[in-house]
């Protein structure tokens, strides 16, 4: 059972008093067009029935290749049932690791070319079956010397090799989302930028000496407010895909635009988030009834929940705040302890590169988020986590990138202990 990715962004309230654990240190969708849209319905992990709020353990770290992470995805890229992190590196191509029976991971192919900052979506871009990627880039243009941005198309070859091709699109990629959002059975992208939402759609045709990668229209305008993190979400079973951003002056509105299935979506409904700055935006089913809820975090505020009232109306952002020192700017969700509910992993690197950097929020079992218990894991700044199935493990493993300075670190489910890898 796959855990899901969610990154999140925003607001402000009360600040709760941390609970620090430390972390002793050990040794140093699957055929799937719409791969990793959220889907109604809630991880549960492999095994359950475990109480509710039971803080969950991790053993020592796993070693891997080092280099500052901008992004972490995870998918089988190899078709061998196991999970594979893949990283986006800054100035660097991505790196796929290849997930062992033992709950280790081992070097696999570094898709594309190097990039600059953005970030990665996982998806079957040709129907094959196979997990294809699709990096949102930025980069410096060799003609004009100014920063130029790309959409990189890298299909999986089902021989551990990738092929592709670079599409210029301009803007400033923030964050990008992959859905058939005109009902036509093939992945579109939207990419979410300076220049507003745009899509591209799938054209139908293939381009040439690409390993089989689709072609795409030109981009079509959904919004052009400045949009700072974007999502693809299906609210309920059976739902066109829909579009949540994070919009206004610094991020301080989440935007849910309800898709109609033809391309077209809804007018935007939008939800204050009280103000501060807000960076990153999931969903995923958080009290078990059958509808996305929203996840926001940003920065040193916390995180902010917005539970589904029906299907198409939001209530208002209920906020967890962070001590001082915490800083929240990704977010991965997944079932941590058990429970049969998906709680919270934040990181978050502050500006001077200090203080915790890994932060859990556990789920009371309805989708509220009471308290936050900061990790001190020797971490330093964790741009980049996700959750990742484990068959060793039976619970979902920690990948975290660090922005910093560049480690990577890998915590297997099980007891709680954990190293951060120094370069």
């Amino acid at each position: 059972m796959r855990a899901s990715l969610l990154l999140i962004a925003l607001a402000a309230c009360s600040t709760p008093e941390a609970v620090l654990v430390h972390l002793d240190s050990g040794p140093s969708d699957a055929g799937i067009l719409d791969a990793g849209l959220p889907d109604a319905g809630i991880d549960g992990g492999e095994d359950g029935g475990q109480a509710c709020g039971a803080v969950p353990a991790f053993g020592d770290a796993i070693a891997l290749p080092q280099g500052a992470s901008w992004d972490l995805q995870t998918a089988d890229f190899n078709h061998d049932g196991l999970d594979d992190p893949v990283q986006f590196r800054d100035l660097q191509p991505a790196q796929i690791y290849y997930g062992l029976a033992d709950g280790g991971l081992e070097p696999g192919p570094s898709p594309g070319e190097p990039h600059g900052a953005g970030r990665l979506a996982v998806a079957d871009m040709n129907a094959d079956g196979w997990p294809d990627l699709v990096i949102a880039n930025t980069f410096s243009d060799p003609c004009s010397g100014c920063r130029a941005s790309s959409l990189d198309v890298e299909m999986n070859q089902r021989d551990g090799s990738f092929a592709g091709y670079k599409l210029v699109i301009g803007g400033l990629p923030t964050a990008l989302a992959i859905a058939d959002f005109d009902g036509d059975g093939r992945p579109d992208v939207a990419i979410c930028s300076d220049l507003g939402i745009r899509i591209f759609f799938d054209d139908g045709g293939v381009v040439p000496n690409s390993g089989g990668a689709p072609g795409f229209a030109p981009a079509v305008s959904v919004s052009s407010d400045t949009c700072f993190d974007l999502v693809a979400a299906r609210f309920s079973a059976g739902s066109p895909a829909s579009l949540v951003s994070l919009s206004g002056n610094v991020g301080d509105r989440v935007s849910v635009r309800f898709g109609l299935g033809d391309g077209g979506f809804l007018p935007p409904i939008d939800s204050p988030l009280g103000g501060g700055y807000a960076e990153v935006v999931r969903a995923a089913d958080l009290n078990g009834d059958g509808i996305l809820d929203l996840v926001v975090g940003g920065y040193d505020r916390g995180i902010a929940v917005l539970l589904n009232v029906d299907g198409t109306s939001f209530a208002p952002a209920v906020i967890t705040a962070v001590p001082p020192g915490i800083v929240v700017q990704r977010v991965a969700i997944a079932d941590l302890n058990g429970d049969g509910y998906p709680d919270i992993l934040s990181g978050g690197s502050s500006v001077d590169c200090t203080g915790p950097a890994l932060s859990v929020f556990l789920n009371d079992c309805g989708g509220g988020f009471p308290s936050v218990t900061a990790v001190d894991a020797g971490l330093q700044g964790s741009f980049a986590v996700t959750a990742m199935s484990s068959a060793a493990h039976g619970r979902p493993d920690i990948v975290v990138g660090d922005i910093c300075f560049g480690n990577l670190t890998v915590f297997p489910s099980s007891s709680l202990k954990g190293s951060s890898l120094a370069p």
